[in-house]
């Protein structure tokens, strides 16, 4: 059996187009091949440079079974059978009936295929997946050619017995839909802003960097990660040089101690000097911890040691680190501050 993934290559091209399409050979019997795709878009003809990768595969008899029986329009039923069964798209239109049968031309939701399928396709996607994306890495490199850091758009992925006549392959998709938070326009808020208005309070640089970060972890998540620690470095050493401002200068030339010793020992005990408040501060343990994690994968991709991190973990790092932001501003004096604490950190350090 053979699989096939397609990638769009965003803002990257080729310099001879009549070059396409062209096969490149890979490691274990993997074919590459470059070619470009062309769509139509109001009206007029688009074209973008794509990547396959094609690659003989050797799937379990239930998975195998499961391809087979999703080319025929059935899905192989679980016993017990699959949650979620009949499928239903509105109160009338049956997709999978309860003996499998599947309404033509209907894609369905990863979680109906059977349970002893869904892993495998999991790991076969992920594996190719990643030998695509090395591939079009190492071409970037050995050719210094022009691309984002992550450039793949996904276009499909299909399965084939011949090579000749291609179905599509399941594969799980992994969406998140967030709320924006709103600007809030009501009296009380007007007041509140009024304050800080007429206070000549300015947004921190370290809030501005964490913006940065969250911009940036969906299509670089290493460089957010940096960035983040850039920012929660950025507003301890703020915090430190507006509550000793005489040691302003030291403070900008001085080597930075480690990150989890200024949190939990010089900024607890500066705080205090200082007759200010916080129970926040050093942290407690379940933050701690959490904190020392994200420290040694920061050290770990800094030092070349881990090539890759996870966007959604980061992402919750950030709202982690932009929560210690608040409570810094806090400290300062910032009440409101406290409504903005996001993280689940916080939630399971009161559930431990």
């Amino acid at each position: 059996m053979k699989i096939k993934l397609t990638y769009l290559l965003r803002d990257m091209h080729v310099s001879c187009a009549t070059d396409l399409p062209a096969h490149f050979d890979g490691v274990d019997g993997a074919e590459f091949i470059l070619w470009m795709r062309e769509v139509e878009h109001q009206g007029q003809p688009v074209r973008g440079l794509c990547c396959d990768i094609v690659r003989n595969v050797k799937p379990p008899q239930r998975a195998k079974d499961t391809l087979l029986a999703l080319r025929e329009n059935q899905l192989l039923l679980d016993d017990p059978i699959q949650e979620g069964l009949p499928y239903m798209r509105g109160p009338e239109e049956t997709i999978v009936d309860l003996q499998g049968n599947i309404k033509p031309g209907q894609g369905l939701e990863f979680y109906l295929y059977p349970k002893g399928a869904k892993p495998w396709f999991r790991e076969i996607y992920d594996e190719i997946s990643g030998q695509l994306s090395d591939f079009v890495k190492q071409l970037r490199w050995v050719q210094n050619t022009a691309g984002g850091h992550r450039p793949f758009s996904f276009v499909g992925a299909f399965w084939s017995m011949d090579g000749e006549e291609w179905s599509p392959f399941p594969f799980e998709i992994q969406m998140k839909i967030r709320q924006p938070r709103p600007i809030e326009a009501s009296v009380a808020a007007r007041v509140k802003m009024a304050v800080i208005v007429n206070d000549r309070a300015h947004e921190p640089i370290s809030h501005d960097l964490m913006r940065e970060a969250a911009e940036l972890v969906g299509r670089t998540p290493r460089s957010a990660l940096l960035v983040a620690f850039a920012a929660l470095e950025t507003g301890i050493k703020e915090q430190l040089k507006r509550m000793i401002p005489d040691a302003s200068g030291l403070i900008d030339e001085m080597p930075s101690p480690p990150l989890l010793k200024i949190i939990q020992e010089i900024l607890p005990s500066t705080i205090k000097a200082k007759g200010l408040s916080s129970g926040h501060f050093p942290l407690k343990k379940h933050a701690k911890n959490f904190l020392q994690k994200w420290v040694t994968q920061r050290n770990q991709v800094t030092h070349g040691t881990k090539n890759s991190v996870d966007a959604d973990k980061v992402e919750e790092f950030i709202q982690f680190a932009k929560d210690i932001l608040y409570l810094l501003d806090h400290v300062e004096g910032h009440d409101w501050a406290l409504d903005h604490l996001g993280s689940e950190v916080w939630a399971n350090e009161e559930s431990h």
